[in-house]
């Protein structure tokens, strides 16, 4: 059983990105959802991303909050 802490620097590392505070910051500086699209079907990620995000969103699983988090941090307007 994984019984690291699903937070979004844990999330960062599970999709193989760079996890540091300020790598994730420009990461979601960079990339924005639109509305109408799940995260998951970003075109930004990788094949296997994008399976690990649906799969953490559709069961529920230990990475669905900080999926969730990153999914609304993404959906932010610059302003």
């Amino acid at each position: 059983m994984d019984t690291t802490p699903a937070i979004l620097t844990h999330l960062f590392d599970q999709l193989g990105l760079m996890s540091s505070d300020k790598e994730i910051e420009r990461f979601i500086e960079s990339h924005k959802l639109d509305d109408n699209i799940h995260l998951y079907q970003a075109e930004f990620w990788t094949l296997s991303q994008k399976n690990f995000l649906q799969e953490a969103l559709e069961e529920d699983a230990q990475w669905s909050g900080a999926t969730d988090c990153l999914d609304t941090l993404l959906r932010k307007k610059n302003t």
